[in-house]
């Protein structure tokens, strides 16, 4: 009597298959527009110009109305000239908020 052979990938490609499918990154919307990462650093940067650069006792008068005021806040920010006292992901904040909205 002979053995009744169910269709399938052979054995071999199982183990490839397997491989392929354990070495692919989660599908959870990270790698989408940005990933999550970047979408809260969004909003915490444009907090921090709001509440921590641009208010009454702030060193800015007012938040970037226009590109070229968003550069010239980029370009302090990075030389140090505002913004010191802020911690390191603050500043990253601030950098991804300016690139987003200005497309700088």
């Amino acid at each position: 009597m002979s053995r009744i052979h169910s269709p399938g990938p052979p054995r071999r490609w199982m183990g490839l298959i397997c491989g392929i499918v354990l070495a692919l990154p989660p599908l959870d919307g990270a790698l989408a527009s940005g990933g999550r990462d970047t979408e809260a650093a969004y909003g915490l940067g444009k907090a921090v110009v709001h509440r921590e650069l641009a208010c009454d006792d702030c060193p800015l008068d007012h938040a970037p109305r226009t590109r070229a005021e968003a550069e010239d806040l980029q370009q302090r920010l990075e030389a140090g000239e505002i913004g010191a006292d802020l911690a390191s992901y603050q500043r990253w904040a601030v950098r991804v908020y300016l690139e987003r909205r200005w497309d700088l």
